[in-house]
């Protein structure tokens, strides 16, 4: 296939997705695309054009998506970057990141989307970079975002500072947010428990909401009795 017809293809798979049902088998005009993208070789010539259409579909949009058909827009494509198999991430990752920063960047409301492709694209960003997010609004409006992306930037002490003022001033969507801590476990630094850093974020809560969900995560991965024995082996053996 050539670009142009990827560009058409996806471009039709997304105009599709904002009216249909998923079928039988659950799957959907995206969902069906983002498969047959999935299935390229990574080192096939039809995987280099398709993601040269995603590329120029996030340089350049098709016109003609509006309000909340702009969102889903710009989720379907980033759904779709992600099902490609590419050596060639770095297209992908310098397209996204002209969105979220500079002139080009996207309006405000929709910038979440470019930090979502730049960290999946494997972007790291700066403090400068998450300070100016912060700057921006988008720790203010997509607080789980800003703070993952953080993370996985190996941002780790900026992440948990952060997220403890959020949970102190009661304003994280604790459910989203603790969807994302087992992310946090996997980048977490080593000679740091985790666990500590749990209990921490727990302390810190306001919403006796968030405490419970803090402690229900740990307690899901018997985190809770391990930091007990801990304490107890310290109280045993050095003391």
């Amino acid at each position: 296939m050539t670009i142009e017809a990827w560009r058409d293809d996806i471009v039709d798979a997304l105009n599709r997705n904002l009216t249909a049902h998923p079928d039988r088998a659950g799957s959907t005009p995206l969902s069906r695309l983002a498969d047959k993208m999935e299935a390229l070789s990574p080192t096939s010539g039809d995987a280099d054009e398709a993601l040269s259409a995603l590329v120029s579909l996030i340089e350049d949009p098709e016109m003609g998506f509006e309000d909340q058909s702009e969102k889903k827009y710009w989720r379907g494509l980033t759904g779709l970057c992600r099902s490609l198999q590419t050596h060639n991430w770095k297209k992908i990752e310098s397209a996204f990141y002209a969105r979220l920063f500079g002139p080009r960047s996207l309006v405000s409301d929709l910038r979440v989307f470019a930090l979502n492709g730049v960290i999946m694209a494997g972007k790291k960003l700066n403090p400068k970079d998450l300070e100016k997010l912060k700057e921006d609004g988008l720790l203010e409006t997509n607080p789980v975002s800003w703070l993952y992306a953080a993370v996985i930037s190996s941002n780790l002490d900026l992440a948990v500072e952060t997220a403890k003022g959020l949970l102190k001033a009661d304003k994280l969507n604790i459910n989203a947010f603790a969807l994302t801590l087992d992310d946090w476990n996997d980048h977490w630094k080593e000679g740091v428990d985790f666990g500590d850093v749990i209990t921490d974020l727990r302390d810190n809560a306001t919403s006796q909401a968030a405490k419970n969900k803090l402690q229900k995560w740990m307690d899901r991965r018997n985190i809770t009795a391990y930091i007990q024995e801990r304490v107890q082996y310290k109280k045993v053996h050095l003391n």
